[in-house]
């Protein structure tokens, strides 16, 4: 659609999941929202988030501890 950018959405470097979201869309936006999906919530239980990285228009990575 126009106006919108899919955007790929990885737990320490694998691929989990793509979100649709809006070009205009701010890095905090968009971290919030990937954050925020069950999917990751699920790969996020029980584990410590180190970083969060946002490549605008591109991907969210999320790097967790073991």
């Amino acid at each position: 659609m126009e106006g919108e950018v899919d955007i790929v959405r990885q737990v320490n470097g694998s691929v989990r999941d793509l979100v649709t979201v809006a070009l205009d869309a701010t890095d905090e936006q968009v971290k919030e929202l990937v954050l925020a999906s069950p999917k990751i919530q699920q790969l996020l239980a029980g584990q410590t988030i180190l970083r969060v990285v946002v490549v605008p228009q591109k991907l969210v990575t999320v790097v967790l501890s073991n």
